[in-house]
This record gives C-alpha cells, structure tokens and sequence, in this order.
C-alpha cells in the first residue's frame, strides 16, 4: 500500500511539472500583438466615446440656441423698459434715502418726546418752574418737527437749525433737558406704580432717542455730508425736471409707461 501511495503521489508531482510552462517558451511577439490590439481597441473606443460627446453637445446647442436666443431678447428688452422708467421717473439714491430717514428718525423721535412731555404735565408732580420748562420743551420739540419736515422758512433760514454741526448741538440739548426733568419729577399720588414706571422708561427712551439724533447730525455736519446731501438734492432736482420733459415730449403718463412695460 505504501509504494502505492507514493507512486500515485509521484504520477501528480508529474502531471503539475508538465502542466507548468516555462516562460522560455513563450512567444513574446504573440504577447506584443495582443496588446497592441487592446491598445487599439481602447483608443478606438476613445475616439468614438468623444465623438459622441461632440455630437450630442452639438445637437444640444442646438436645441438650446432658440431658448438662449429668446432669453437674451427678453433680457434686452427689461434693460431697455428699465431705462426707459429710470429716465421718465427717476428715484434716489440709497445715499439720499439714508438721509431722509436720519431727518424722519430726528422728526419721530422729537414728536414722541413732546408727547412725552406734555403727559408728563399731568401725571407728574411739578412746580411752576417745571411746568414752563415742559412747555418750552414741547414748543422746541414741535419746532424740530417742523424743522425736519423743512415747511417753514424759518427753518429754513435759520442758521442754527439749518447748518447740521448747530442743529446736532440743539437736538443733543433738547434731550438732555428731557432726562432732566425726569430725574426731578416724580410720579403724583394718584398715579399707580405700573403707570409711573412705564412713563418714565417712555420719557427716558425718546430723551436718548433725540440726543442720539442730535450727535449723528453732529458728525454728519463735521464730515461734510450736509454737503454731499446738497449735491444729491440737486442731481435729482435736474433728473426730475429732465424727467418731465422727457414725457412731456413723448407724450407718455404713467399709465402708459405701465402698459408699456
């Protein structure tokens, strides 16, 4: 059994070595021709994958092109409707709009405060002198209103109140006496707790609010920027009255120049 045993082992050691090959044998030039045809399998399929690439994108640009083209049309037409209203009515500037609401943050804040004040006459204890000095508060607070809403020419004349460095001067004043008086008025005895407090936080808050207007005219005028509203005021006096011509020449109302666009 033993011998065979071996000899079986010995037929299978046999048939391994013939199955091995010898790398001698092999033929390279075979080896080289198989790849060159891969490569040119591989490069072929390259070609053809690009030039399906270029074929679909060309037949997509060409699908496109009548939607881009009307795209570009609409767009050319909103710039010129565009124009054509920035011409016929013309609007401010960001720059100029920031200045009226510093001028309506100034009016508000001075119209609260003198409401504040004239509450105050009511339902806080005050002397004679006190009362008088709430009184002139609502007439400084009533001339501040008016002084931004530019109604009256004194206002307007007026150097004090029209030049920004003396008018952020005032404005910061008017304030401080209204944090004054409510540091020396107190509440009256028939005035609850909670509506004490209340009004006191209201007068404080529009007090602050009338010296933070007063100081940002301040730095407005020391960086020459009532200037530069100046300027501003006049290039859209100009647009505006251009603008009237320019309709009155095409003979175009606003409800035309809508239909239009």
């Amino acid at each position: 059994m033993a011998s065979e045993s071996e000899e079986i082992k010995k037929d299978d050691s046999d048939k391994k070595i013939d199955w091995a090959v010898d790398p001698k044998d092999i033929d390279t030039k075979d080896v080289d021709t198989k790849d060159a045809e891969l490569n040119d399998i591989e490069a072929e399929s390259v070609r053809l994958t690009d030039a399906d690439l270029e074929a679909n994108r060309k037949v997509t640009n060409d699908d496109d092109e009548p939607v881009l083209n009307e795209w570009s049309k609409k767009e050319q037409e909103n710039r010129q409707v565009q124009q054509l209203q920035d011409e016929l009515y013309p609007k401010r500037t960001f720059v100029h709009n920031w200045f009226i609401m510093v001028s309506i943050l100034a009016g508000v804040s001075a119209f609260l405060m003198g409401v504040g004040q004239f509450i105050g006459l009511f339902y806080q204890e005050s002397g004679p002198v006190q009362s008088v000095v709430r009184v002139y508060m609502m007439a400084m607070c009533g001339l501040i209103v008016l002084n931004e809403l530019e109604w009256l020419s004194f206002t307007r004349d007026s150097k004090l109140l029209w030049i920004w460095i003396s008018r952020g001067i005032v404005y910061s004043f008017v304030g401080v006496i209204g944090i004054q008086e409510i540091e020396a008025s107190e509440a009256r005895s028939s005035v609850t707790e909670i509506w004490s407090a209340g009004l006191r936080k209201y007068l404080v808050l529009t007090a602050w609010a009338m010296i933070a207007s007063g100081i940002l005219y301040f730095v407005l005028g020391v960086t020459c920027m009532q200037i530069v509203l100046g300027r501003l005021r006049k290039k859209y006096a100009e647009r505006i009255a251009n603008a009237k011509e320019s309709r009155r020449a095409k003979g175009m109302s606003s409800w035309r120049l809508r239909q239009f666009s």
